[in-house]
């Protein structure tokens, strides 16, 4: 097994493009998802937000540019139907000095393509379990799955990854040329604040996330612990588990509050007494740093990035008993030790990652292309 160096992550390279250099850089994304309700979707909003307010040009390539179809796995994520002439033109058109393709659908592919096929280098970045994903919902092998995200991610000169956990999972699988790209929250709208629940719904459980069967909601749900459980969130299964758990509705030790943002949202984090994360499957969980910076201890199975982020007693508790968790949490978690935690995760410095891992696209400009194309914008379906 190859092994990446300095560990799991690539940083020999240096600050290529500080975030505050005082030099504007031209920076083209290409990604399946942006508008979206996702944690990917989520990150490239926020880091493009960064991005141009520190003077940085950014120009997405993404399925808001093209026609799309019904997505089976993820409804509220379209498939787009790009063109691989739309990209070229759009690269050549921007100039940009560096490509950075997100996502490994349908947009990510063609972009990949084009890059491969003009010279142009790019990185990369790994955002979502699909083996595992794509298993579970069509039963594809995830050998199968594997092998294909191997020989995408195997064309980028960088790939970036969130958690020690990924990028070991990434070098096992051979991928050694990994960059970390931490993530962040807003600490100024997730915040401990005073909570105004009322008491008898106390301790309070709270879920934050989509709902659907991959996130595995029901773990939690199932659980016999004390207090009112909250589920903040939508998704294909809210309907079904609904149904399922009138019960607990009926007798108020459970509610749905359905999708909330904003202060909306932040006021539900500020007034639990525990979160719980259930997912076996992400590969980060932004909401779990949300829940930290209100002050919130997470109860979580000791899997994927949840170890990363609970790191001692007073954030929480992991337990392949999540009831243990949960009492754990609730006993031994400290809101002050939560919000310092928390402060380690800002959008400034996860985007200063990012541009420290971005390299130049060396654009190689032939004749023909010497003269950019007009610049075509498809209208979606």
């Amino acid at each position: 097994m190859r092994k990446a160096r300095n560990e799991a992550f690539d940083v020999e390279a240096g600050r290529a493009f500080p975030l505050l250099d005082g030099k504007p850089r031209r920076v083209l994304i290409a990604s399946d998802t942006f508008e979206q309700i996702n944690g990917c979707a989520h990150t490239l909003r926020q880091t493009t937000k960064v991005l141009r307010a520190h003077g940085h040009e950014v120009r997405l390539v993404s399925p808001e540019n093209f026609r799309t179809i019904p997505n089976p796995v993820y409804p509220e994520v379209p498939l787009a139907l790009p063109e691989g002439q739309y990209i070229s033109d759009a690269v050549r058109a921007f100039r940009p000095h560096s490509i950075h393709v997100a996502t490994e659908g349908p947009i990510g592919f063609m972009a990949r393509r084009e890059c491969v096929r003009h010279g142009w280098k790019f990185t990369s970045s790994f955002h979502t379990l699909w083996p595992q994903y794509l298993r579970f919902f069509l039963g594809v092998p995830e050998f199968v799955t594997w092998f294909g995200l191997e020989w995408f991610h195997r064309g980028a000169a960088k790939v970036m990854v969130s958690t020690g956990f990924m990028a070991q999972a990434l070098v096992a699988r051979g991928l050694d040329r990994l960059a970390h790209w931490n993530r962040g929250i807003d600490l100024s709208l997730f915040r401990p604040r005073k909570r105004t629940l009322p008491r008898e719904h106390w301790p309070i459980s709270l879920y934050v996330g989509r709902l659907s069967a991959e996130k595995n909601v029901e773990a939690f749900l199932e659980l016999d612990i004390p207090g009112t459980k909250y589920v903040v969130g939508d998704g294909p299964r809210r309907a079904v588990l609904e149904r399922k758990y009138a019960g607990d509705v009926r007798r108020g030790r459970l509610l749905f509050l359905g999708f909330l943002r904003g202060e909306a949202l932040a006021a539900a984090y500020a007034n639990a007494h525990v979160f719980v994360f259930p997912s076996r499957t992400d590969t980060f969980g932004i909401v779990m740093l949300e829940a930290l910076a209100s002050g919130v201890p997470i109860a979580a199975y000791p899997v994927g990035a949840a170890p990363e982020v609970v790191v001692n007693p007073r954030l929480g508790a992991l337990d392949e008993d999540l009831a243990s968790a949960v009492c754990r949490a609730l006993e031994h978690g400290d809101s002050a030790t939560c919000r310092r935690r928390a402060t380690a995760y800002t959008w400034e410095g996860a985007t200063e990652d990012f541009l420290r891992n971005l390299v130049p696209a060396s654009l190689a400009w032939s004749r023909r292309s010497s003269r950019p194309r007009a610049f075509r914008v498809l209208s979606p379906a």
